[in-house]
């Protein structure tokens, strides 16, 4: 769909230069977001850190909810699961986005 497109473009235009984020892929309107301690190793935050969850939370107090993923890598690893419903529009997306960039940015630098 073009909101799917949108949504994958957006994403990996505003989120792919931030350190936290070692990959982003999906199809439609699902996408994940991969979040690492470490993009050059792709070393992942502590599952103690509860990094995910602090980001769900931020998010969830902006008005955005996501699902959240741990384990990625054995006990470790961290992502965000983006799936909107299939009624949103491009300019929702843009703020979903633009709330999630502004998010991990805040939360993890």
């Amino acid at each position: 769909s073009q909101y799917g497109e949108h949504l994958g473009n957006k994403l990996k235009e505003r989120l792919k230069d931030l350190s936290c984020v070692s990959d982003i892929r999906g199809i439609g309107l699902m996408w994940g977001v991969e979040l690492v301690a470490d993009k050059d190793t792709n070393t992942p935050f502590p599952r103690h850190e509860k990094v995910v969850e602090r980001v769900w939370d931020t998010l969830f107090e902006k008005g955005i909810i996501t699902y959240k993923s741990t384990g990625l890598a054995g006990m470790d690893g961290d992502a965000l699961i983006i799936a909107p419903p299939f009624i949103i529009k491009e300019d929702e997306i843009d703020f979903l986005v633009d709330t999630v960039a502004s998010t991990l940015k805040e939360t993890l630098g």
